[in-house]
């Protein structure tokens, strides 16, 4: 016989990741997936024109975006004595440049010693921390430094990072993305993402990927086809 209470027991949803597509987008010719990640000067380092960032160096020592710029091509090159070298005196010279700090850090992410760039992104963090309005640089610096707290699993520190990212400073595609994504894996809320997903995907002019990621979202968690093909579509537009 069937239950008589006329209650029916309701099935936990879990949230869809839709996350796990990201490679497969990333293979994608027709969507930009540059905005998935927080801004590096080591992607597309090759336009730098080395001669030029030494003849700057020549005429000032303490040039420190060329010493920035300048440790990256090194960087590129294999010439990684030389490379720290610069890194490490741009951020002695200003130590409120956070385009210098995430350059340092970033060079050992790349060379696969987390805990080292870990280190590097909280001395750079402490000089942008107090700024009342973060900058373009001081956000993709918290990003970076938030993103690498994820990936070694502290995720309080992490998420007060994206906070500080998506409330203090100018809007940020990516930091409305990323943190959009770490709810949606890591508190599982589906509201909450989906606020901010959206954010992210109506921001002008608009990002093919968080278009994409958030028609994604929309057709996978909220079973919502209709407006996730409104956004698949913008996704196209904006490519």
């Amino acid at each position: 016989m069937g239950c008589c209470c006329g209650k029916e027991k309701k099935e936990k949803v879990e949230p869809v990741d839709s996350g796990k597509s990201m490679k497969k987008l990333a293979k994608k010719k027709d969507v930009d997936h540059v905005d998935s990640k927080p801004t590096s000067l080591y992607v597309g380092a090759e336009k730098y024109d080395k001669r030029e960032l030494e003849e700057r160096l020549q005429e000032n020592p303490n040039d420190v975006d060329a010493l920035t710029t300048l440790g990256v091509v090194l960087a590129n090159e294999g010439r990684d004595k030389e490379a720290l070298e610069a890194l490490k005196k741009a951020t002695e010279i200003d130590k409120e440049s956070s385009k210098s700090w995430v350059a340092y850090a970033e060079f050992y992410e790349r060379k696969k010693d987390p805990k080292k760039a870990q280190e590097i992104y909280k001395e750079g963090y402490k000089y942008a921390s107090p700024k009342i309005a973060l900058d373009s640089n001081d956000s993709d610096l918290m990003l970076h430094y938030a993103l690498n707290c994820q990936n070694r699993g502290d995720m309080e520190k992490a998420e007060k990072l994206f906070r500080k990212v998506i409330t203090s400073g100018p809007t940020n595609v990516r930091g409305l993305g990323l943190y959009a994504t770490f709810v949606l894996q890591h508190e599982k809320d589906i509201e909450k993402a989906s606020n901010y997903f959206k954010q992210a995907a109506d921001v002008e002019p608009a990002s093919a990927y968080w278009c994409q990621r958030y028609g994604e979202f929309l057709r996978d968690n909220l079973k919502n086809t209709q407006e996730a093909n409104i956004y698949f579509k913008k996704s196209a537009l904006a490519v």
